[in-house]
């Protein structure tokens, strides 16, 4: 079962999407696409964030979820 996620991001989407074009590093762009997903559904959790970012649920890192 997957966990929910508890995160309060007060970014808009747009300016989420400006921030990951500005990120260099592949952990500052997972780590923003986490924030852009929970941000845009109403109930994101580990399944629909691994998906998104395209790795195994179980090894997202517990600061994403």
């Amino acid at each position: 079962m997957s966990r929910r996620l508890e995160l309060e991001i007060t970014e808009r989407v747009e300016e989420l999407k400006a921030l990951l074009h500005q990120q260099s590093k592949v952990k500052g762009k997972e780590r923003v696409q986490a924030y852009i997903c929970s941000r845009a559904s109403k109930s994101p959790n580990s399944n629909s964030l691994g998906k998104v970012l395209g790795r195994n649920p179980s090894t997202l890192p517990l600061s994403l979820v």
